[in-house]
């Protein structure tokens, strides 16, 4: 068989068993309840935040030039 045929077919037994079983209320409150603390997440987070998770991140914060000085190997 076609690999989008069994996709769908999979894809609407799925929705009938969400939907059969009001699973679907509780996937929507999830929804609804966590993509606002998401969205707040990303507006409040900083670009210099993403320095803590380099690899090298305690390192480049050492620098005397700063995290965007002059590029060296180690």
């Amino acid at each position: 068989m076609d690999r989008k045929i069994i996709l769908g077919f999979l894809y609407l037994i799925t929705l009938i068993a969400i939907f059969w079983t009001h699973v679907w209320f509780k996937i929507f409150l999830a929804l609804f309840v966590g993509l606002p603390i998401v969205y707040f997440h990303a507006i409040l987070r900083k670009p210099e935040d993403s320095l803590e998770d380099l690899r090298i991140g305690s390192l480049v914060n050492d620098l005397p030039n700063g995290p965007r000085g002059e590029y060296s190997t180690f």
